[in-house]
Formats: C-alpha cells, sequence, structure tokens
C-alpha cells in the first residue's frame, strides 16, 4: 500500500478549506467502489454549506470580458496575422520591393 500523499501536498494550498479536502480525496479514490458517484459528488457539503452559497443563475452577477479559451485564441491569432502583415509590409517599404 502506497503512502497517500493528497492531503499533504495539497492542504497547504491557501483555498483548500476542509470540505474541499474532502470532497477532493473521495473524488480521486483509486478503487472505483470507494469514489463517490457524480450525484454523491454534487450532494457533499463543499457545494451546499461553503462560500459563496449558491444561487440560481439569475442572481449570479455578469462579468464583462471574453473569458472563453477559443474566443482568446482565435482573437490571439488574428492579432498575430496582423503584427506578421505589419512587419512584412515595413520590410516592403524599406527594401522597395512589393
Amino acid at each position: 500500500r502506497y503512502p497517500r500523499k493528497f492531503r499533504s501536498t495539497f492542504s497547504q494550498l491557501p483555498h483548500m478549506t476542509p470540505e474541499a479536502m474532502h470532497l477532493m480525496e473521495q473524488l480521486l479514490q483509486f478503487n472505483p467502489k470507494q469514489r463517490l458517484s457524480a450525484q454523491q459528488a454534487l450532494e457533499h457539503p463543499y457545494f451546499t454549506s461553503e462560500q459563496p452559497k449558491p444561487a440560481p443563475p439569475e442572481e449570479i452577477p455578469l462579468i464583462d470580458g471574453d473569458w472563453h479559451e477559443y474566443e482568446y485564441k482565435a482573437k490571439r491569432k488574428q492579432q498575430l496575422r496582423q503584427q506578421r502583415m505589419m512587419e512584412a509590409a515595413a520590410r516592403q517599404s524599406t527594401t522597395g520591393t512589393k
């Protein structure tokens, strides 16, 4: 039997509460028969008693910003493409080639 290292490794995280630690340990059980089911995980006290308290979607404030990874990558790709085009145009203007 191997020593359990999860608690000693992750208990040092500043926001790891005892309920969060317990939930993670239960979800990461090696033996599937001892592991929590999805329903059991959703009913765990971590989701019902910790802050922030559960709230209906309409009560959760909207956060402005672009948070989707796909959209961020597409935007970054477009920025890089524009930068390359500008660099190529600058090189052409200094060498006089078209």
